[in-house]
């Protein structure tokens, strides 16, 4: 009779210890489903660090595209991040935009303030100088960045730092610009980032 009572001693302490601390992995599922259903549940853009791109995460707030005659697809090197993907084409050799480009389009729905970031792909295609369009607040500015010299990396140019956008949509563009007539380097697109404020 001892014995029997030992052993549903034993068996409700081991019920009790079961109840307050669940598995492990029955916890982190319960996390990881809660966490998911809020981020479907949530209806605006709270601030924070968007990245966009070719091989990048699905993201509500930003879309890449890409459009070219001369469009060479996974040629690597790219933002880690986003599994080291990039593509690339040839600029046009000319001073005016001739239909290649890469489109890095952010639409937040609300005012926000960001500062851009271009990751520069370590591959042989970053082999030019690139000229971007940025457009935000009915703007639109261009910024030339040395792909060769910054392969690897972000890269942060000024005129990139503290978009305001009062409509929530900032735009970057790699066009196929050349600065100098007759340059068809190879230009390459991997991930932008948008560090961004509210307001």
């Amino acid at each position: 009779m001892a014995l029997l009572v030992a052993a549903i001693s034993v068996t409700s302490w081991f019920a009790v210890k079961a109840l307050a601390h669940p598995a492990h992995t029955a916890a982190s599922g319960a996390s990881t489903s809660a966490n998911s259903a809020s981020a479907k549940g949530a209806t605006a853009f709270a601030g924070g660090t968007v990245l966009s791109g070719p091989g990048c995460a699905s993201s509500r707030w930003a879309v890449f595209s890409i459009t070219s005659g001369s469009l060479e697809t996974g040629v690597g090197g790219g933002d880690p991040a986003c599994g080291g993907a990039a593509d690339a084409f040839r600029k046009s050799g000319n001073t005016y935009e001739s239909g290649s480009s890469a489109a890095w389009s952010f639409a937040f729905k609300r005012s926000v303030t960001c500062t851009l970031r271009i990751y520069i792909a370590d591959t042989n295609p970053s082999s030019g100088t690139a000229v971007y369009e940025v457009a935000a607040n009915g703007v639109t500015r261009r910024v030339n960045v040395d792909q060769a010299s910054r392969k690897g990396a972000f890269v942060a140019p000024a005129d990139l730092e503290n978009l305001a956008a009062t409509d929530g949509v900032i735009k970057i563009t790699l066009t196929d610009i050349s600065l100098n007539q007759g340059d068809r380097n190879h230009v390459s697109a991997s991930s932008v980032s948008a560090a961004c404020q509210l307001g």
